[in-house]
């Protein structure tokens, strides 16, 4: 107990609570300390004490609780750390690959030549970094044209159009598990068992003009569940985005 005594109100006196009125208390609710449980924590009991052993078990009790959840937070911080770390040498490995795209060039750069070598460094990534997710570009038809060897979509077909307005008037990727029809359109191939995936959209460097989709797909239903965090693929259109600012006319 405390040296100094508490003092507690009886009709209208104040006076001073003793130990004995602790005890009696406890005596009289011998399931107080089940309500407040905190207390365990605190308490001092002496081995020789009579009943001592019972509440130094409640307290070890609550300690091993507490260090489970510590242990478990701890684990998944672990966890966070080696995904971001992935995805930070995945984006590092993209930049280098474009870099080296376009290293010691002429300055003339065709939109063709651009998009096969965003192509080609796009499909480095989900064999170093991700076994599980398959890394997919859909460009627009009005922007890659006559470009052949690449695969485009109409951004006004009617079976994506809805997506395509959502994710232009958002500026967000959207994860999720997308109905049949986008699928056939993002994903013509019917072996590719696609369960979940996650959709950013891709604009012309400066502008609001868009270009194309960048997907990444899995066949895990939870790895682009809704609510996933999406700021790598965020960065990632901004690296393939920037990527145009190289285009020249041939």
């Amino acid at each position: 107990m405390s040296e100094k005594p508490l003092k507690v109100l009886a009709g209208e006196q104040a006076r001073e609570l003793s130990d004995d009125d602790v005890a009696a208390y406890l005596r009289e609710h011998p399931d107080f300390y089940s309500h407040h449980p905190e207390l365990l924590e605190v308490l001092e009991v002496g081995h020789g004490v009579k009943g001592g052993v019972s509440l130094l078990e409640k307290q070890i009790e609550g300690l091993r609780l507490k260090n489970k959840r510590l242990e478990d937070s701890v684990l998944r911080l672990i966890n966070t750390a080696k995904v971001n770390e992935k995805l930070s040498l995945a984006l590092h490995r993209l930049a280098l690959d474009l870099l080296g795209s376009f290293a010691g060039g002429s300055g003339v750069t065709s939109r063709c030549r651009v998009i096969c070598c965003v192509e080609s460094a796009c499909r480095h990534i989900a064999p170093h970094d991700f076994e599980d997710v398959k890394v997919v570009l859909r460009w627009f038809c009005g922007f890659a044209g006559d470009c052949e060897a690449v695969s485009v979509i109409d951004p006004n077909d009617q079976r994506i159009s809805g997506l395509v307005k959502r994710l232009f008037a958002t500026g967000r990727p959207d994860c999720g598990h997308f109905n049949a029809a986008q699928r056939v359109l993002l994903f013509p191939d019917p072996r590719e068992e696609v369960k979940s995936a996650v959709v950013a959209p891709l604009k012309a460097p400066g502008s609001d003009v868009g270009i194309g989709l960048l997907v990444l797909a899995s066949r895990d239903p939870d790895r682009f569940a809704p609510g996933k965090g999406t700021m790598f693929l965020v960065q990632m259109t901004r690296l393939i985005e920037s990527a145009f600012a190289v285009e020249r006319d041939s």
